[in-house]
């Protein structure tokens, strides 16, 4: 599972990540602000051919929220978070930086994820930032939502459109 916190604007940033999974021969999954045409027609490509099982999911918070969310998911899932302000780029995420869990179920609205693999001491200090956070500003109503998401094994697992 790939976490990036910025736009995947060209096919040539998901390339090296592409062929390093095709050797393993398990799925990718894609959580990111936004992916342009090219390269979503790259993993429509991979899939449709049977070279890489592969998916892209749009996190669909609003502005501000989305980064936060996709910080939650890569430590829920064990990823490295990618993005410009980590300088870290896509084109360079090797194996090591994906997260995993045992399964991902993703529909139009909804993607779940379950037995997420993520460590619990890093789980716990995202808790304990997302808790200061929220004592720092009584009015962060997503960062509660986030706290919720992240502390408990059953809440966190849904990330969807409605909430």
């Amino acid at each position: 599972m790939l976490v990036a916190g910025d736009k995947i604007q060209r096919v040539e940033e998901l390339a090296p990540i592409l062929d390093q999974v095709k050797r393993t021969g398990r799925p990718l999954l894609v959580f990111c602000t936004d992916i342009q045409k090219d390269p979503l027609s790259a993993l429509v490509y991979n899939k449709t051919k049977g070279l890489v099982k592969t998916c892209a999911v749009n996190v669909p918070w609003q502005a501000g929220e989305e980064v936060e969310m996709l910080r939650d998911i890569a430590v829920l899932t064990g990823a490295q978070f990618v993005d410009n302000r980590t300088m870290r780029a896509v084109k360079n995420v090797t194996l090591d930086s994906l997260g995993s869990c045992k399964y991902a179920k993703i529909s139009a609205n909804e993607t779940q994820l379950i037995g997420t693999r993520g460590n619990k001491e890093a789980i716990a200090r995202r808790v304990a930032d997302l808790k200061a956070s929220v004592a720092s500003d009584k009015s962060v109503s997503p960062t509660r939502r986030n706290i919720t998401k992240v502390s408990s094994p059953f809440a966190h697992s849904r990330l969807s459109r409605s909430e």
